[in-house]
């Protein structure tokens, strides 16, 4: 287990549950990236609401699995802690770097395992302006 810094106390301090709940927007823009990993294609949709990052959407191409639900959760657990606010580098340092025995290359970038592959997406999208439909 991973020592919590300062900065990550003071900003898990800051996050309260937000009460009442606010209601999800029925359409919001997002961006899709696909990562070709060795045990299936890994799609990470990160939606946008007032441009900041709102919900993270993970799926792997094998549905039906353990790992498809695994993932599901990651990427629930993920948007609850965009919507409440945290900050996303602590989302990114947390699943950055963590490794599975079936890394791959997607397009250049060595992915060393799903959780990686949802780092990397929500770094190259933290300040990328969704595309508006």
């Amino acid at each position: 287990m991973q020592a919590t810094s300062q900065s990550e106390q003071s900003s898990l301090q800051a996050v309260q549950p937000s009460s009442p709940q606010v209601k999800r927007p029925g359409i919001l823009p997002s961006r899709t990236d696909r990562y070709r990993l060795a045990c299936g294609n890994l799609y990470v949709t990160i939606t946008y609401s007032e441009g900041k990052p709102y919900e993270v959407f993970v799926i792997l191409g094998r549905a039906g699995n353990c790992t498809h639900i695994t993932l599901e959760a990651i990427g629930k657990l993920c948007s609850t802690m965009l919507r409440a606010g945290l900050d996303k580098g602590i989302i990114i340092d947390r699943l950055e770097g963590l490794r599975c025995p079936s890394q791959a290359w997607n397009e250049g970038k060595l992915i060393l395992s799903c959780p990686d592959a949802i780092a990397q997406s929500l770094t190259e999208r933290v300040n990328v302006k969704p595309i508006e439909h």
